[in-house]
């Protein structure tokens, strides 16, 4: 019999899809809420969970090694993940996805989460059009976290 392999940070994305999930549920019974509302109920429900939530990390963005500006990552849980909070009708896209790669880079992070609150009327249990998990296969020398 074959074990499970366990992914990094499993137990951590586990929570913020169960926090997430919670929160649809209830924004689709009475929407109107805008996407910095809905990023500000998710960090209270992951707090309510008892995780450590950063708010609106500033990075440093870079191409080819070079600044070239800079940026925020929407929420940081226990120093390990970072979320990126969406509320668009047309689903996780391309550029939401590239988006966070280059949160990840940028930050050193090995785990990233991108979820959507829009798609109104997507089943619940749809990830694909809600959630998108990406998991680098180490944790960067640039990451100001590690060790934590």
């Amino acid at each position: 019999m074959s074990q499970k392999r366990k992914l990094l940070y499993e137990e951590i994305t586990a929570e913020i899809w169960k926090a997430f999930r919670k929160l649809l549920q209830e924004f689709e019974a009475h929407d109107g809420f805008l996407e910095n509302q809905k990023r500000e109920a998710l960090r209270n429900e992951l707090i309510a969970r008892g995780l450590t939530i950063c708010s609106e990390v500033p990075m440093i963005k870079r191409h080819n090694g070079r600044r070239v500006g800079r940026g925020k990552v929407d929420l940081v849980v226990e120093c390990r993940v970072i979320v990126e909070v969406k509320n668009t009708r047309d689903g996780i896209t391309q550029e939401h996805i590239d988006q966070t790669w280059r949160y990840l880079e940028g930050t050193g992070k090995a785990v990233g989460v991108v979820l959507n609150f829009g798609c109104p009327g997507v089943d619940l249990n749809n990830a694909e059009e809600r959630r998108k998990v990406f998991r680098r296969l180490e944790i960067s020398e640039n990451d100001p976290f590690r060790g934590s």
